[in-house]
């Protein structure tokens, strides 16, 4: 491992030169550790209009923390983040309880029944991939409520 030694430390060094260049190495340090944040809003206009829309689609890997609002007037909704394989297979879906079978998928975590107008958060360690964010109410996700996010530099 290579030792830091400042640059004031150099005969000549500028003192104003040495403090600028630290500033940013540390900037760029703690920017890089941050974690990225995406707004998802939960919304719908109807019992089968119903959207998951996200402010970004495409994330670098390490922390996310989705910040989820549910905007409808009259429905519970939920967030629940899912890793996909990227093939574009549909998930496996009960037909008779309306709800994906979240025991044979990659269920990372959610924001579970949010009541109208509330919010939530949820902090993940995303690695690179494709997910797929859906709300698992009965019915919602085969109204709409999916939206893919990418993880990748």
């Amino acid at each position: 491992m290579r030792r830091f030694i400042p640059a004031v430390a150099y005969r000549g060094a500028r003192p104003g030169l040495a403090f600028a260049a630290f500033t940013i190495l540390v900037g760029h340090a703690l920017a890089a550790g941050a974690p990225q944040t995406v707004s998802v809003t939960l919304t719908d206009s109807g019992p089968e209009q119903m959207r998951i829309q996200l402010d970004a689609t495409k994330v670098p890997p390490g922390p996310v923390t989705f910040d989820v609002r549910n905007l409808s007037k009259d429905q519970i909704h939920e967030m629940l983040v899912i890793k996909s394989d990227g093939a574009g297979k549909p998930l496996p879906y009960d037909s008779g309880d309306q709800r994906v079978v979240e025991s044979k998928v990659q269920d990372l975590g959610e924001v579970s029944d949010l009541e109208p107008g509330k919010s939530g958060t949820l902090t993940l360690d995303l690695a690179p991939g494709r997910y797929i964010l859906i709300c698992n109410q009965p019915g919602h996700y085969m109204h709409g409520m999916k939206a893919s996010l990418v993880v990748a530099d």
